[in-house]
């Protein structure tokens, strides 16, 4: 081949590897889903689970999406995907700093307003629709003359909503929203807060057998205490 051909050979390849579409790390849609993790060594009392969910990205690595207290209401969060690496800033401030390390794992850290960093590694939580429905039940308290309380609940892809009501004689229900989400091993977190006054606030777990749900929500700042059953509809 003469010296023109093999430039035109050559410049025919440059020009076909400029044609080949984005990488899968370049093209920011891969961080699109729903992420876990905790936050190594934090210990203040919201406790250290965290949940990112990306619903959506622009080409250009903008995204939407809330960063949250695992079993908290979720929060918006300034969110920017660049390559493999994210950066994310919560409304209630600080900054996480995460780079892809597999397709389902992001490792980096979370870096509060006092500049302590704390190192976190999050997974890809692909949603199930394994306990979807309208789960219900009662909440039995210990000691006997706590007030007793009823659930009413609706899981949707791992994600659960709904309402506690705790029910003194002759007076109007005591409300407490139910947040919270489903964890890969299939127990559940959830997240109790005060509606009204009297009310319950608390984070417990539980776990499922088949149609029915059992948790224990421990004593908080008082003395009772609850055994929760719940069953699908």
């Amino acid at each position: 081949m003469d010296r023109f051909g093999r430039t035109l050979a050559g410049a025919l390849v440059v020009t076909a590897m400029l044609a080949l579409p984005a990488t899968a790390q370049d093209d920011p849609a891969w961080s699109v889903g729903r992420w876990q993790g905790s936050l190594e060594g934090f210990t203040a009392a919201i406790g250290p689970e965290r949940t990112m969910n990306i619903v959506a990205v622009t080409p250009d690595g903008a995204a939407q999406g809330t960063w949250y207290v695992s079993a908290r209401q979720p929060a918006s969060a300034q969110i920017t995907v660049k390559g493999g690496a994210i950066t994310v800033v919560p409304g209630a401030g600080g900054i996480a700093q995460l780079k892809r390390t597999g397709d389902d794992e992001l490792v980096g850290s979370f870096t509060v307003a006092s500049g302590r960093a704390f190192p976190v590694t999050m997974r890809r939580i692909k949603p199930s629709t394994e306990f979807d429905g309208v789960w219900s039940g009662t909440a039995t308290p210990r000691p006997p003359d706590c007030l007793p309380g009823t659930y009413e609940l609706t899981i949707k892809d791992s994600e659960i909503t709904g309402m506690a009501e705790f029910l003194p004689r002759g007076e109007p229900a005591r409300q407490s929203t139910v947040t919270g989400e489903i964890k890969p091993d299939k127990t559940a977190a959830l997240r109790l807060t005060a509606k009204s006054p009297g009310s319950r606030t608390s984070r417990f777990s539980g776990a499922f057998a088949g149609n029915d749900f059992k948790a224990a929500d421990g004593a908080t700042s008082g003395r009772c205490s609850y055994d929760i059953w719940l069953r699908r509809k």
